[in-house]
This record gives C-alpha cells, sequence and structure tokens, in this order.
C-alpha cells in the first residue's frame, strides 16, 4: 500500500498571493512519486474559528512577516496603483500615472508611419519588476556611455498570457544613472519599452513565454569578434509547457502554470541596449537546460550570475532551483572555458543549500537568487580578518528562506568556488524586510546586486516588496532599492540609502 504524506510549503509568492507547496506518495516503500501544487490565498472570512484556521494547509502569510500581527479592527485605507508607497531604501519606484500611459510599438511593419498611428501596448513593467542587475561602465570600455547601468525585469498589465507562472518576470529593460543614487528609465525598441522581449516568434525556444535577466558581463575581444568587445546578457525565460498543479488538500482550484521550467540562454549587444540571442547548444536553444529526472534541479533552472575564477581562468554560472528531493530552494553550478557552452560538475549536487532544518536561521529553507562577486588582492585581504584563516577569493550576497516564508538577504564567502561558508555565525541575514508593516519592503527582500566600491564599501541593490494587500484583487507592489554597509564591515546589517 503506499503512504500519502502531507503537503508542505515551499514558497509563498507575495506580489500574486499564490502559494507553492509539494506532497508525496510513497509506493511500496520504495518509490516516491512527488505531487505539486499551487493555489491562492483566499482573503480571511468573518466568523471564522479559530478551530478552522488551526487546521489550515498554509498559515495565514501575515504569520510569516516581519513583526507583529496588528490587532487593530480598522477597515484599512483603500489602495491603488498611486498610493504613495514610504520608506527609506527605494531607488527606483513603480511607474506613476503619466508614466503607465501606452507607448507605440517598435516594429518593422509600422515603422513608416507616425507614432500618432501605431498601435500602443503598457510598459513592460507596469505591473511589477525586480532583479536589478546594477553594472558601473567605465568610459574607457565604451566612450560616451553613462557612468551607472541597471538591468531588470518587469511584467506588463497586459501581458500576453495570463497562465505563464506569476513572477515578475516577462521582458528586460534598462534604467541609467550618473551616480547609481539616482535612476531614470531608458526605453528599448522591442514591445512596452524593453530591450529584451520573449521570443514568441518561435513557439519552440525556451524562452517563448517570459525572460528575466540575471547577469551581464563585458567580455574582450579575445571571445568575440571586433575591436572593442561586446556585453553578455546570460538570462532566463520559459516556454509554453504547462505544468499540472492539482488542488491542494481541499484549498482552492487546480491550475496549470505555463512558463515554470526556465532554462538560461545567452544574448549579445554592442552597446547594451540592442540585443541579439545566441543559440545555444540545446535543443531548445538554452545553453544550460534543466537537470535530469530525480535531478535537484529538473524542474527548473534560473537567474544565472557568472564569474571568471582567477586561480584558473574558469567561467562559473550559478544559478538555483527548487530541489524536490528536499523541498528547499538550491544553489547550483556549472563551469565553461569560453563562457559559452556550459557543462555541471559531477555529480551534478548544490553547492549551496542553506543552514539545517530547526537551526533559525535565514536561510533555513535553502538559497535562491545571489550576486557573486570576484574579490581583488585588497578586498581578499579585507574580508580573510573575518575568516579564521580563510583566503576567500569569491563572496555571495544570497536571497534566502527562513521557517516561516521570510525572504532576507545573507552573505557567504568561498575559496574555489564550490564550498560555500556563511560570514556571520549567528545565522542572520545582513538585510531583512523591514520590521514597519507600512513600509514599502516589509514583506520581503530579494534579488541581490551587490556593488563593492573603491572604498572598499558595498552598495547593495534588491527588491523589495509590500505586505500582501487585505484586498485579494490587489497585488503587491515591487520597487527596486538600495542599502549600504555599515563602514566597511559587511557582515553587520545594512542600511537602507536616504536620498537628500
Amino acid at each position: 500500500m503506499g503512504e500519502r504524506q502531507p503537503w508542505k510549503l515551499l514558497e509563498f509568492i507575495p506580489s500574486t498571493g499564490w502559494r507553492l507547496a509539494i506532497g508525496r506518495d510513497t509506493v511500496g516503500g520504495q518509490c516516491c512519486l512527488y505531487r505539486l501544487s499551487i493555489t491562492r490565498q483566499r482573503p480571511r472570512q468573518r466568523g471564522r474559528s479559530a478551530s478552522r484556521r488551526a487546521t489550515s494547509p498554509f498559515p495565514e502569510f501575515r504569520a510569516m512577516a516581519t513583526g507583529e500581527p496588528s490587532s487593530s479592527t480598522t477597515a484599512p485605507t483603500p489602495r491603488t496603483l498611486d498610493t504613495p508607497l514610504h520608506g527609506a531604501g527605494m531607488v527606483l519606484p513603480p511607474l506613476n500615472e503619466a508614466e503607465r500611459e501606452p507607448i507605440p510599438v517598435h516594429d518593422p511593419h509600422w515603422a513608416s508611419q507616425p507614432d500618432a498611428d501605431k498601435p500602443r501596448v503598457l510598459p513592460f513593467d507596469s505591473l511589477r519588476f525586480g532583479g536589478p542587475v546594477v553594472r558601473r561602465v567605465h568610459t574607457d570600455e565604451v566612450r560616451g556611455e553613462r557612468a551607472w547601468r541597471m538591468y531588470y525585469y518587469g511584467r506588463s498589465v497586459d501581458f500576453h498570457d495570463q497562465r505563464v507562472c506569476p513572477l515578475p518576470t516577462g521582458s528586460v529593460g534598462v534604467a541609467e544613472s550618473d551616480d547609481g543614487l539616482v535612476w531614470r528609465r531608458v526605453r528599448g525598441m522591442e514591445r512596452g519599452g524593453a530591450v529584451l522581449a520573449p521570443n514568441l516568434e518561435n513557439w519552440w525556444c525556451f524562452d517563448s513565454q517570459h525572460v528575466g535577466v540575471g547577469d551581464v558581463q563585458w567580455l574582450s575581444s579575445t571571445k568575440v569578434r571586433g575591436a572593442c568587445g561586446a556585453y553578455f546578457m546570460y538570462y532566463f525565460g520559459g516556454d509554453a509547457e504547462a505544468v499540472s498543479l492539482p488542488a491542494m488538500g481541499g484549498s482552492g482550484d487546480a491550475r496549470t502554470v505555463r512558463g515554470l521550467r526556465m532554462r538560461v540562454g545567452v544574448a549579445v549587444s554592442k552597446d547594451g541596449l540592442h540585443w541579439s540571442r545566441l543559440e545555444g547548444a540545446c535543443p531548445n536553444g538554452a545553453v544550460l537546460d534543466v537537470g535530469g529526472a530525480g535531478a535537484f534541479d529538473a524542474l527548473y533552472c534560473g537567474w544565472p550570475a557568472v564569474v571568471q575564477r582567477p586561480s584558473d581562468g574558469m567561467y562559473l554560472l550559478y544559478y538555483h532551483a527548487l530541489d524536490l528531493r528536499t523541498s528547499r530552494f538550491a544553489v547550483g553550478v556549472a563551469l565553461s572555458a569560453d563562457g559559452l557552452r556550459w557543462h555541471r560538475r559531477s555529480p551534478p549536487e548544490p553547492v549551496l543549500s542553506g543552514s539545517a532544518a530547526g537551526s533559525g536561521a535565514f536561510d533555513e529553507r535553502g538559497v535562491g537568487t545571489r550576486s557573486v562577486i570576484v574579490l581583488d588582492e585588497a578586498q581578499r585581504e579585507h574580508v580573510a580578518q573575518w575568516l579564521d584563516g580563510m583566503a576567500p577569493q569569491l563572496v555571495m550576497f544570497a536571497e534566502g528562506v527562513d521557517s516561516r516564508g521570510r525572504h532576507s538577504i545573507g552573505l557567504y564567502a568561498s575559496e574555489d568556488g564550490f564550498v560555500w561558508r556563511s560570514m556571520r555565525s549567528d545565522g542572520q541575514p545582513v538585510l531583512a524586510p523591514a520590521a514597519d508593516p507600512h513600509h514599502w519592503d516589509a514583506g520581503s527582500v530579494g534579488t541581490p546586486c551587490a556593488v563593492i566600491m573603491d572604498d572598499l564599501t558595498v552598495r547593495l541593490y534588491y527588491v523589495g516588496f509590500e505586505k500582501t494587500p487585505a484586498d485579494p484583487t490587489l497585488t503587491s507592489r515591487s520597487c527596486i532599492g538600495l542599502a549600504v554597509s555599515d563602514g566597511t564591515d559587511w557582515r553587520r546589517p545594512f542600511r537602507r540609502h536616504q536620498l537628500s
């Protein structure tokens, strides 16, 4: 006879209200069949008994959030897309009413027509956005370019297919800044003002439904033809494959989600604004496919971060997946000699999966999105003073998930890129959601991108979500924020930047 284990909460996506869960059936004491489910959080009903709440398959999301639940019974103030967000740290806010106006479609078929006669669509990031990738662009590399550039992904209110998994991914866009503090969006030539959009014309490709940026690197002329070199964007995307997610424990409706089987791709650009895809070795065009049956990354591999290891010049591509074997988020790595052809380590096991269960650490349920930095000699000496003789080559700012489902950002170090160690012994993050429930990032923080400044301080760009609105028809708004290190000690809690 088979044994069925209860559903276990894996993830709550505050931007949508959807919950991802896993169950397991054991057949004959040997074979394990995994069941995947996604349901939407329902608004709490008046008069629901305490016993009913206690037997609910999942706790209310407010129990996972930072701070104590409010006991006030006062009705919340109605919230719209233009209700102001409050708190320090926000550097790229949601679009205002004027910025959400439809913009012309740039298409060769309409090139000869004036903008007034072209079809119009909403901006690609009009619903939600995140995943900042910030680069300091030096003028001696590309003349006349801004000093700072941010790549990020977003999803439009009029996104083409609502069956695609409810993430902030959709298309990739750009913002620019003179100082890395005050940012302005730069509208690209793709649909909705993006610079890289889903590959809708080629339905068989891995990125036909939605895309998101993972990393952007400048590679010299030793890797590409031309006098200067080119930008390489390592991105991820999902196709139209439908993953069937049945109803969960008698709560919610069955749902089929498209685009969950995400893979890694590469695009190239001369100016960082106009991109062309490079077809990978996989039949669907990806450069890194999902793992085989039973592997920790069999469901998806996404959010790539690429570095070149100084010891041997090998490129390392870090990604993360949801490990169905352990119900944890885990970071994997692939290797390449040229940055284009990738292979996994053997055996292909995670290099980082968080702290032990029951530890109470910020990453008890795994580690996901990350920013990986190769340290120069001065930075290595600086970090080594905290690590008892360890001589790290790399540091990683990574998003962890605790036992309550709260997302925070922590710090790790590694000597070889394969064995990682937390740089804090107390299990605490360097950036957590704001304690003030009205703060713009009180719901969750994640997708970090760290920039080490010349004075050895760190700027940490991240996405934050507000707490889930009481109105189930509304989604949590996201913003991109900036936190800075406490001087040169990267282990201490970061403080949110306050614009003057």
